[in-house]
């Protein structure tokens, strides 16, 4: 995956780093669409923020400024707590300080970039580090934007819009990203059953796993490659063959059958692929 610096050059301070999805951006080379529209829009009505910052006058500012907009708000006083935090609550966005005890901003964007259950949130890093090589290293740790201080509320309330219409594009099982992982989940779960010990108990575990599996990936593409009532009918049966794969999994590794490290990985994985799911069988069921 390739990832293009963009700078908004209406708005100092304001860098976004976006993966280079083929048929996520459509036509739009990596820009950025401004939106000037009040607050962050509808996108306020229901998003939750999770602020990781030790400091008691930021999160208080923070809290006042982005209630107001609409945000339901959470806060977390240092990493280790937003990390659990991030992985509990799992909210929209996250506004993330670097310089905190116990575990600084750095370290918290790498954990939750590399966890398969927060690895979608988009990470804002608002931070008094204003050198072009701490922005850098935010790219490299995974970061979506990057802000410094002090801020400006419209500057705050805009990129926060942005990062989750972003990352609404990208929860939608039609998205090019969402396809492409869902054919990687379905690989990875063929080539644990195929590691699997010949034994009769298991045989019987991994025959269950692989017809799900060829279920699973069967009425997703029919979803995502007809029309919208075909995926309002065939998404639910997808969604149910992601959670008794889960199920399956889950007894696969309680069986101590196999001692495979991507079994909890693919436990999250398909955790994740039900939590696109459900966004996007809610955003069609408004239309």
């Amino acid at each position: 995956m390739s990832v293009t610096p963009v700078v908004t050059p209406a708005e100092a301070g304001v860098r976004f780093w976006l993966p280079a999805f083929a048929g996520l951006t459509k036509g739009l080379k990596n820009q950025v669409i401004l939106s000037k529209e009040n607050g962050g829009g509808s996108m306020a009505q229901k998003a939750t923020l999770l602020i990781i910052d030790d400091d008691p006058i930021t999160l208080g500012l923070l809290r006042t400024r982005l209630g107001k907009a609409g945000y339901v708000v959470k806060e977390a006083k240092d990493g280790s707590e937003g990390i659990d935090m991030a992985e509990k609550a799992r909210p929209d966005l996250i506004i993330l300080d670097v310089r905190m005890p116990k575990v600084d901003g750095w370290q918290v964007c790498q954990t939750l970039k590399s966890n398969p259950i927060t690895r979608l949130c988009p990470i804002m890093i608002l931070t008094g580090c204003s050198q072009d090589v701490q922005e850098l290293y935010g790219l490299q740790c995974g970061a979506d934007a990057y802000i410094t201080k002090p801020w400006d509320a419209r500057q705050l309330l805009d990129t926060i819009s942005k990062l989750l219409t972003q990352s609404t594009a990208s929860q939608d099982v039609r998205s090019e990203a969402a396809q492409q992982r869902a054919r990687e989940y379905i690989q990875r779960v063929v080539r644990v059953v195929g590691s699997l010990p010949k034994a009769p108990h298991v045989e019987g575990m991994a025959a269950q796993i692989l017809t799900l599996a060829t279920s699973f990936i069967a009425a997703y593409q029919t979803a995502v490659t007809n029309g919208a009532m075909e995926m309002l009918s065939k998404l639910p049966l997808a969604d149910q063959r992601a959670e008794e794969l889960i199920y399956w999994l889950g007894l696969l590794r309680d069986s101590n059958a196999s001692d495979n490290s991507d079994i909890p990985q693919l436990l999250a994985e398909g955790t994740v692929l039900r939590q696109i799911f459900a966004a996007t069988l809610k955003k069609a069921s408004r239309k």
